[in-house]
């Protein structure tokens, strides 16, 4: 006989559901940041069940998805980081180190361990939570690296936005709406997409699976593959900024001989529009002045040309800005 147990929400306060393939249940309380407790668990599996096949680590200390009231990095501490550590890593430590030895008597088992899709898209900055997340994707790929020779698999799941559950009650709604615009499907997981994302990785068909991260209700790390509209994304951003940088780009009226210089000030361009700040340039429709200028416009960045009257007598004046400053004289241009 053999048996599943499943670490949930609470890190210190959660209670372990176990059950076996027949249907039987039982619970036990525990804190699995505590190694003790969390070792009598795994022997109470063992000793009702005979075995132990598959472990789900769920548990992370509480945490509130409220973006209204979420530390930044400069009021946040180390300690606030320790504490989602503790719940979520160290947790995932104790539960395996006690499993592992089990697992690997019968020379087979699965490990999956729930992390977040904000680790790979931090739609909003929970940085305490979201390095947790990470650190426990990274535990996941490591340790699958060495039980594999055990026949244990260890993956993850990258779950998103779960409605009705605690943490996610205080979630505004224009981060729920930005969420669903980013996903494929148009609505938020449920505890039951999760589940059926576990039940997958715990089948006999995902046995030669592991060391993976598999997303559940993905919003925007899939949008960036698949054409999201980053225009709306972009406003919001800029809407949530308190500071808009006016930068300052000097550039050449050619392209240069290596397209190097092309494809790097592309990318200062998309940084430029992506973060919410406003290119300032000379104004030119010619060499690499036009590419940064319509790399950051093409970004539904905002860009202001300050070009001198002579240029734009010559027809190399930028027309397609947010605005464009004609001043008398080459002087007066750089001064501007």
């Amino acid at each position: 006989m053999s048996a599943t147990t499943s670490v949930p929400g609470s890190a210190r306060n959660g209670s372990w559901t176990i059950c076996d393939a027949a249907g039987r249940v039982i619970t036990c309380k525990a804190d699995v940041t505590d190694a003790e407790q969390v070792r009598g668990m795994v022997s109470t599996t063992v000793t009702t069940f005979g075995g132990l096949d598959i472990l789900v680590n769920n548990a992370f200390a509480h945490y509130s998805f409220d973006p209204r009231n979420r530390k930044t990095f400069g009021s946040i501490g180390w300690s606030d980081y320790a504490a989602q550590l503790e719940g979520c890593l160290k947790g995932a430590y104790n539960t395996c180190e006690a499993a592992l030895p089990q697992m690997r008597r019968q020379t087979g088992g699965r490990v999956i361990n729930i992390s977040s899709n904000l680790v790979d898209s931090p739609i909003v900055p929970y940085h305490d939570y979201t390095a947790a997340k990470g650190a426990l994707v990274g535990f996941t790929r490591s340790l699958a690296q060495e039980a594999g020779a055990w026949g244990v698999t260890v993956n993850a799941i990258a779950a998103g936005l779960t409605v009705g559950t605690e943490s996610s009650r205080a979630t505004t709604e224009d981060v729920r709406e930005r969420i669903i615009a980013s996903t494929p499907l148009g609505r938020l997981a449920t505890a039951d997409d999760i589940a059926g994302a576990v039940a997958m990785l715990a089948s006999d068909d995902a046995s030669f699976i592991t060391g993976q991260t598999l997303h559940v209700g993905r919003g925007l790390g899939d949008a960036l593959k698949r054409g999201f509209d980053f225009g709306l994304w972009r406003q919001h951003i800029r809407r949530q900024r308190r500071m808009v940088m006016n930068i300052t780009v000097y550039l050449g009226a050619h392209e240069g001989n290596d397209p190097i210089y092309k494809k790097a000030v592309e990318e200062l361009g998309i940084w430029i529009a992506d973060n919410g700040n406003r290119l300032v340039y000379g104004g030119s429709d010619e060499g690499l002045m036009a590419v940064i200028a319509d790399t950051v416009l093409a970004h539904d960045g905002d860009v202001t040309g300050i070009e001198a009257q002579m240029f734009v007598d010559r027809g190399v004046a930028h027309h397609n800005l947010t605005q464009l400053v004609v001043v008398p004289n080459i002087v007066e241009r750089r001064t501007a």
